[in-house]
Formats: structure tokens, C-alpha cells, sequence
């Protein structure tokens, strides 16, 4: 699966296996919602990151950033799948009640109330994976290489 937010960089510091990375904000950042927050510069002006140093890359090195892939995967799963399968789930259990105590549309209430209830613990969850340190340096570029994707 391809990362949704790989953006390339150059490492200024590290600490441990936590890399401080100079970003150069390319066509990836301005897609992200950060930067369309304003919490970021994704305009070309450069930005710091903090990543997690998974190749052993030395600073000075062009690096390529994105997602892990288990935190992409939680996240798949927490806004998609499991609210999807909460509603029809609901609306089968509506049905199974509206029909043995004779209530029209139960399927309709309960599908939508479990989809509610989940999304609400799915927007918790999600938002701590947000605040994770999530994000982690995937390969090392060759400098000519970092130059050319721009």
C-alpha cells in the first residue's frame, strides 16, 4: 500500500532514533490537511518534521517521509470499515427487533445509532493516533534523485 503523505526532506538533527527533517513542502504537502489548516507551510517554504529514524539515516541525507504502515492501516479501519460494518450490523439487529416486536423502521434506527455511537469512538481513537508520532522515514534518496521528483 502507498503511503498517503511521502514527502521528501533533508535531516538536520537526531535524537536517538527521532530525526528532525527540513521539508521543502512539495505538490504531496499542499494535499494534506495541515497545511490546508495553516498549520504548516506547504507552500515551498520549508518546514521541520519529526520522524522515526527506521533506515539508520545519518543528518544530511535525503529522505523520503510517510505514514507507517500499521497507524495507515488503524486508521483505514477506525473511519471505514468498522463504522460501515457497525450501521449494517445495527440495521440487521433493527430489523431481527422491529420485526419480532412489530416497530416499523427499527432497522433504520438502530443502523444509524450504532453507526453514531461508533463514530464517536472511532473520532476518539483517531484522534489519539493523530497525536502519535506516527510518521517515519521510509528510504533514503540519492540527491539527484530528491531533486528530479519535485
Amino acid at each position: 500500500m502507498k503511503p498517503s503523505i511521502p514527502e521528501l526532506g533533508t535531516i538536520i538533527r537526531l535524537d536517538g532514533d527521532i530525526a528532525t527533517i527540513l521539508l521543502q513542502g512539495g505538490k504531496h504537502c499542499e494535499g494534506c490537511g495541515a497545511g490546508k489548516l495553516g498549520l504548516c507551510k506547504p507552500s515551498g517554504n520549508a518546514g521541520l518534521l519529526k520522524a522515526r529514524n527506521a533506515v539508520s539515516a545519518s543528518v544530511g541525507d535525503h529522505v523520503r517521509v510517510g505514514l507507517e504502515q500499521d497507524v495507515q492501516t488503524k486508521g483505514y479501519l477506525l473511519a471505514f470499515i468498522i463504522p460501515m460494518v457497525s450501521l449494517i450490523a445495527g440495521a440487521v439487529a433493527g430489523s431481527f427487533i422491529g420485526g419480532y416486536f412489530s416497530l416499523q423502521s427499527m432497522e433504520v434506527i438502530t443502523g444509524f445509532g450504532a453507526l453514531a455511537i461508533t463514530l464517536f469512538f472511532s473520532i476518539r481513537r483517531l484522534k489519539r493516533l493523530d497525536k502519535s508520532n506516527s510518521l517515519t522515514i521510509s528510504e533514503i534518496v540519492r540527491e539527484d534523485e530528491a531533486f528530479t521528483l519535485r
